[in-house]
């Protein structure tokens, strides 16, 4: 489902649920609105998804999170690159895998 068809979805349900009528001020406050996203989503598809939706966004570029990432590592004492993880490193679940960092 795509930003814009969440936003009419909800638009609707505002219309037949909700006690208020100011869609427009909705739409408006929804146009405003920041998406924050980490660095992981900082891809040439999806900034081209925003360029075209019209949608704002702040995502941190791979290489700067990278930085940032290898600044706290030094402050706290651990070794600046992590092992690489591959997907056997992840319990298969449906759909998905769970990240070996959580603890369960």
């Amino acid at each position: 489902m795509t930003f814009n068809e969440t936003i009419k979805i909800f638009i609707e349900l505002q219309r037949e649920f909700g006690e208020r009528r100011n869609y427009s001020e909705i739409l408006k406050r929804i146009r405003e609105t920041i998406l924050i996203a980490d660095s992981g989503y900082f891809s040439t598809e999806n900034l081209y998804y925003l360029f075209i939706n019209k949608i704002n966004a702040l995502i941190m570029p791979k290489k700067l999170s990278e930085m940032h990432n290898n600044k706290l590592r030094r402050e706290n004492e651990l070794p600046e690159k992590r092992k690489k993880s591959s997907k056997k490193d992840f319990i298969r679940v449906k759909n998905g895998y769970i990240c070996p960092m959580v603890v369960l």
